[in-house]
């Protein structure tokens, strides 16, 4: 009641077949190459990230005068303005209320409790989406080889891949002046998924990071 050699060979097919279901290192890496960012990014040290307080309707973010750090995240800022990061923000905007003060009305609390922001901060700077989150663009990141991949489902790959980076000419200058920036990873994790036009990155990118 054995299985014969020629019953076995399909199921062999078929089994190498679905070990073989997702893309290859050439077309995953093409995908990436096509779709992922090529702007890599650091962080700031998390004193700076814990200490400025952003004001988001006026897209800025500002140190209060009172914090131990406050010299040092200011000179942090002050590297960021150097490298064209950032821009301090006006005299104008300066004497104005802070974001959360403005947005109340004068019956919960009136102008007499209210403090210019040139009172409350050492310093404003314009933020763009990423220093919101406290990172910056610190260098130019270029895919080189895939590394290794993980099935989420049969539409779905995790893809891990090594990158090179080409850092910006002012990292130096920004990472002694905000002491503990810290850099992007080497290796990457990017969500490739396949529709009819072949492999590529996934919208949502839920993956990133060593």
């Amino acid at each position: 009641m054995g299985f014969s050699n020629r019953a076995l060979v399909p199921v062999g097919l078929v089994l190498v077949a679905a070990c073989g279901s997702g893309p290859s290192k050439s077309d995953a890496l093409q995908a990436i190459n096509k779709d992922a960012k090529t702007d890599a990014l650091c962080t700031l040290p998390i004193e700076a990230i814990s200490s400025l307080k952003n004001q988001y309707s006026t897209k800025a973010t500002c140190i209060p005068k009172d914090l131990a750090v406050t010299a040092r995240v200011k000179s942090c800022m002050d590297a960021l303005v150097a490298a064209k990061l950032s821009t301090p923000m006006s005299a104008a905007y300066m004497r104005e209320w802070p974001d959360d003060v403005a947005a109340k009305s004068l019956s919960d609390l009136p102008a007499y409790d209210r403090k210019a922001r040139e009172v409350l901060y050492a310093g404003c700077w314009s933020i763009d989406e990423h220093l919101r989150q406290g990172q910056f663009v610190c260098a130019k990141a270029t895919p080189e080889k895939v590394l290794d991949q993980t099935k989420v489902d049969d539409a779905h790959y995790d893809v891990k891949y090594m990158q090179t980076l080409a850092p910006i000419d002012t990292l130096g200058e920004i990472d002694k002046a905000c002491a503990g920036v810290t850099k992007p990873p080497s290796d990457v994790t990017v969500r490739l998924e396949k529709s009819s036009a072949g492999w590529s990155v996934a919208p949502s990118n839920p993956v990133i990071g060593k």
